[in-house]
């Protein structure tokens, strides 16, 4: 019988990871998050940038800075993007109204813009903060 503290570097007779969650060579990594549905979202490297302009844009909640982050990684180099709000409200944990209230936020305060095709809403993510004509 193994007594405690005998053998630090195994955990259940495994070789203990180190810092950095390695065992051995190999690197243990998180799943991807699953929606509901099964469906995989995204890839686990993915990452959202939040400019520090918009972080630090007192005038901004915090749910909105994330909105704003998330549409972002949506936008192509142009800035536009057209998800939909079902989406948009899910990958960020809000309900739909919600989002709808952030993206009002959003556009308010000069960071985003959209406009409403017959098919879709499309965004543009704006890297400077601007006046927006309603």
């Amino acid at each position: 019988m193994q007594g405690v503290g005998t053998n630090l570097g195994t955990i259940d007779n495994r070789p203990a990871p180190d810092r950095f969650g390695a065992v051995g060579t190999e690197i243990r990594m998180n799943p991807k998050p699953s929606s509901q549905d099964g469906d995989r979202l995204g890839d686990a490297g993915l990452f959202v940038m939040i400019p520090l302009q918009i972080l630090h844009d007192g005038s901004l909640s915090h749910a909105a800075k994330l909105v704003y982050g998330r549409l972002r990684l949506f936008a192509g180099r142009d800035g536009r993007c057209y998800p939909s709000q079902e989406t948009l409200a899910r990958e960020v944990c809000l309900h739909e109204r919600e989002l709808r209230n952030l993206l009002s936020e959003l556009r308010a305060a000069g960071w985003i813009n959209w406009h409403q095709t017959r098919s879709t809403c499309v965004y543009t993510v704006l890297l400077d903060r601007q006046r927006i004509a309603d």
